[in-house]
């Protein structure tokens, strides 16, 4: 039986069905999609531990990172300008708060707490997920291309169901232009909550890796993804 994650729309104000969040799969990036698979003018090396004929987007790991969990974006598009130094947003849509500020007092010591008043994303949606189970959130990945970054966070959704706001810094704090409504903001991974110890492998625990590697060096270049990879199902 799949496990379920509801959002629902906590705020007075409809919001367009093509701005609901949806599972990553659904907003794979443009340049992903884009990126060939392998490339001619690559050398194969003869070392088969390492065969570089492929690209990224024959990186399994990096895959499962873009097209796991789901996605939240902005109901709005939000015009960033500057006035005596410090961004100003501006949005165009529904008269509700958006973004809101933390002072950058709060966010004392962070590397990225760049302006006088840290913004955040004025999430509409509840998430409810069940019982045991949390939600991290992340700046979209692999969206490095957005000219802002989302914090990344955990909060306990199976018990706390009240909205989660996320709280962005700009790359550059000078930038000045349009962020989009439709613009992914923010993806949520599911998770179940558990208690971990953590040990350093001993010789015995070294071989067994030895042996593994040498097993799945005698396949194809996308060994992980023949040998070790599970599918992952956000619908």
């Amino acid at each position: 039986m799949n496990n379920k994650i509801k959002f629902t729309n906590k705020l007075s104000i409809q919001i367009d069905e093509k701005y609901y969040p949806k599972p990553a799969i659904k907003e794979i990036p443009k340049w992903y999609k884009d990126a060939p698979g392998n490339r001619e003018d690559l050398v194969e090396v003869e070392n088969y531990a390492h065969p570089i004929t492929g690209t990224i987007k024959q990186c399994i790991p990096v895959m499962d990172s873009i097209t796991s969990g789901y996605i939240i974006f902005s109901p709005v598009d939000l015009i960033i300008t500057q006035i005596k130094g410090e961004p100003y947003y501006e949005w165009y849509g529904p008269n509700n708060n958006f973004i809101e500020w933390h002072p950058k007092e709060q966010g004392a010591g962070h590397p990225e707490a760049n302006t006088n008043f840290i913004p955040k994303w004025i999430n509409p949606w509840s998430i409810k997920t069940p019982k045991g189970y949390s939600c991290l959130f992340i700046h979209p990945s692999h969206r490095d291309d957005l000219p802002f970054k989302s914090m990344t966070a955990i909060v306990d959704t199976d018990k706390h169901i009240s909205p989660v706001n996320f709280v962005f810094t700009l790359k550059d704090p000078k930038f000045e232009g349009l962020i989009p409504a439709g613009t992914p903001i923010i993806q949520v991974y599911p998770f179940k909550r558990d208690s971990w110890k953590m040990e350093i492998g001993n010789l015995e625990d070294k071989e067994e890796s030895a042996r593994f590697e040498w097993r799945v060096a005698k396949h194809s270049s996308l060994r992980y993804k023949h040998n070790s990879w599970t599918r992952k199902d956000y619908a």
